[in-house]
């Protein structure tokens, strides 16, 4: 996936002053990341703060847990490429 990136401070100011306007908990490989549309077009992946490399679940629900603390009332997941049994997840 090629697309902008944010720390979950980032995230969570964008999407409270209106700027994102869905959320998608997507899987790939044996680990989820949870990704959002910009309100002007594009998206961007959750990343951590330490490295910039995108976040990875290997529970979903925790991401969607997060997703909710975000201040998102739904989420779309895609599993069409989750794969649990695979070893590392590359995004």
């Amino acid at each position: 996936m090629n697309m902008h990136s944010m720390t979950l401070d980032q995230l969570r100011t964008t999407h409270e002053t209106g700027g994102l306007t869905a959320v998608t908990i997507r899987a790939q490989g044996n680990a989820f990341f949870i990704v959002a549309d910009f309100r002007s077009g594009g998206q961007v992946v959750l990343v951590r703060y330490s490295d910039r490399k995108p976040r990875q679940f290997v529970d979903p629900g925790t991401a969607l847990k997060l997703v909710r603390s975000i201040g998102f009332g739904s989420a779309t997941v895609e599993m069409i490429d989750w794969q649990p049994d695979q070893q590392q997840a590359k995004l």
